[in-house]
């Protein structure tokens, strides 16, 4: 509760009092010191744990991503996956391990992150983890920034259920490599759908960027 607030001296304090801490009061503190931006402590708190579960991975993973440490956010994903827990799949990633990872392997200017992204792609493959919206749209934003738009198109095309963010990420893919024509024909599939295009933040972008580049 009072994480929520930012009040993290509370927090602590509540925690402290705890003689025996369960698994999800550890996992709540872990979120609290990730939110206040305090990962120091969310990973000295993380290492002492007894056990772990995958909110446990994923709060630390997504705390790294979520304040710019993205290198550090894929380095403890790939511990992660090394973890025996994972090789016994007694843990296992979820959908948010799964996008946090891949947002900080799409925004990460290093060399390497493609390598990273498509063994990520290749592991949900491999044990058959079904693509969510959220876990395929954070697929087509990673592939059409490292510049690997057939990739992106064709987990695109592969998808069911689309919805905004998901446009967004294709359509933006396909600006930003060149090919603003496909962009647009993308951007008037989605003109029978009223909801999406009124909460689609692409119609400004498109009407402004775009269309005058055409």
């Amino acid at each position: 509760m009072y994480s929520q607030f930012g009040d993290l001296l509370n927090a602590c304090k509540v925690f402290d009092e705890i003689s025996h801490p369960c698994i999800v009061e550890y996992n709540a503190m872990l979120d609290a010191y990730a939110k206040n931006g305090d990962m120091g402590s969310a990973c000295f708190l993380f290492k002492s744990m007894p056990k772990r579960d995958v909110v446990s991975w994923t709060s630390v993973i997504n705390g790294f991503a979520k304040n710019g440490l993205l290198g550090e956010a894929i380095k403890l994903f790939r511990e992660m996956m090394l973890h025996d827990d994972v090789k016994c799949c007694f843990v296992k990633p979820n959908e948010a391990t799964y996008v946090s990872v891949l947002s900080s392997c799409a925004n990460l200017d290093e060399r390497g992150v493609l390598c990273i992204g498509k063994q990520i792609h290749g592991y949900k493959v491999r044990n058959e983890v079904f693509v969510t919206v959220f876990i395929g749209t954070a697929l087509i934003d990673f592939y059409g920034k490292v510049g690997c738009l057939s990739n992106a198109i064709r987990v695109y095309n592969q998808m069911v259920v689309k919805k905004v963010c998901t446009w967004n990420a294709i359509i933006s893919s396909l600006a930003n490599n060149g090919r603003e024509e496909q962009a647009l024909d993308m951007f008037k599939k989605m003109k029978g759908d009223v909801c999406v295009l009124m909460r689609s933040p692409l119609l400004l972008y498109l009407l402004l960027v775009l269309v005058p580049s055409l």
